[in-house]
């Protein structure tokens, strides 16, 4: 049996238009898409899907260039993405991982294989198991009681 380590965020809503997101002693605000009204000051859910994907690729970018004494100042990811026609998913992703330096040749395959290890990417290919449970409050006409109802998938 596989050792597991369960890790726990939770997201509030901050605002008319933002969520409040909190892991451990960390603390990041996303807001909705552009297209919805109001102001927009940080990431969008969406985005912070990409930029994940982003930044667990260049963590297995500097681990392999550290193994492999290879410089890393100067390593940048840059994600591009198009939405599925109908606009409930992604598409597509590109990306493109530079480095201030040439990989040598015979270590290529091996920086290929080791991006394609991280663990976000490896989560999107393979589909993780997700469980939703939900907690609502339901008003009953006047003078019945309140009606908690929790749910799972």
């Amino acid at each position: 049996m596989e050792d597991s380590l369960t890790m726990k965020l939770t997201v509030d809503l901050a605002g008319d238009n933002g969520f409040r997101i909190k892991s451990a002693n960390h603390v990041f605000v996303c807001d909705h898409a552009a297209e919805t009204p109001g102001p927009h000051a940080t990431l969008t859910p969406v985005q912070l899907l990409i930029a994940s994907l982003g930044a667990s690729i260049s963590n297995s970018a500097v681990e392999f260039c550290k193994e492999h004494s290879l410089p890393v100042a100067g390593l940048k990811t840059i994600l591009e993405w198009d939405f599925a026609g109908d606009r409930n998913r992604i598409g597509r992703i590109d990306v493109s991982v530079h480095l201030p330096n040439a990989v040598p040749g015979s270590l290529a395959d091996d920086f290929m294989s080791a991006i394609h290890q991280c663990t976000v990417y490896q989560t999107l290919q393979l589909k993780p198991e997700m469980h939703f449970h939900t907690t609502l409050d339901v008003e009953k006409p006047e003078g019945e009681t309140l009606i908690h109802f929790a749910g799972a998938e």
